[in-house]
């Protein structure tokens, strides 16, 4: 039954998807603001992040890095 259940819930949610087109840096924030989601993490708070910062100081300049990641 709720194999069933979730069969269907899981079809439905797939029917409703559309492509959409967005800007690239409509697309760029969207990446930079989860990366920094992901990167500050509490289950990543104890650990080197400093390969996140990396990929995200490609989309930031530094001002905004320390804006964005540093200043929490």
């Amino acid at each position: 039954m709720h194999e069933q259940l979730l069969d269907s819930y899981l079809e439905i949610e797939k029917s409703m998807r559309v492509s959409v087109k967005i800007p690239r840096d409509e697309a760029d924030r969207l990446i930079v603001t989860r990366l920094i989601e992901i990167r500050n993490s509490d289950v990543n708070r104890n650990k080197d992040m400093s390969h996140f910062d990396k990929v995200i100081k490609h989309y930031l300049t530094d001002d905004e890095l320390e804006k964005k990641i540093y200043q929490k």
